[in-house]
């Protein structure tokens, strides 16, 4: 269970079947503590791979001359929208306007 250049979604897959059996199934209530969520996407691994998302991210998407809408359909707070929608910015790859 080991990935090259910290990309871990199949290691983390593995993990979580191995611990439920090979099954995908639910927890019966998410996050009812949320603590350990809030403690592990904040270790050091997890905040590096946000950061190699945003760039990969930011490296594969073409320059936009027109301006640009995101929708942000998810169960966070927004924050890694935020992350790339700062980075395109630094990188020149969308414009303010």
């Amino acid at each position: 269970m080991c990935e090259e250049d910290g990309l871990f979604s199949s290691t983390f897959l593995m993990g979580f079947l191995q611990r439920h059996d090979g099954k995908m199934i639910k927890p019966a209530v998410a996050f009812e503590d949320p603590r350990p969520f809030v403690h592990f996407s904040n270790v050091p691994n997890m905040k590096n791979a946000r950061k190699q998302l945003v760039h990969q991210c930011a490296y594969t998407l073409p320059s936009f001359n027109k301006p640009v809408r995101f929708m942000y359909i998810g169960c966070g707070d927004g924050a890694l929208t935020v992350m790339l929608l700062s980075h395109l910015l630094e990188s020149h790859k969308v414009s303010k306007l």
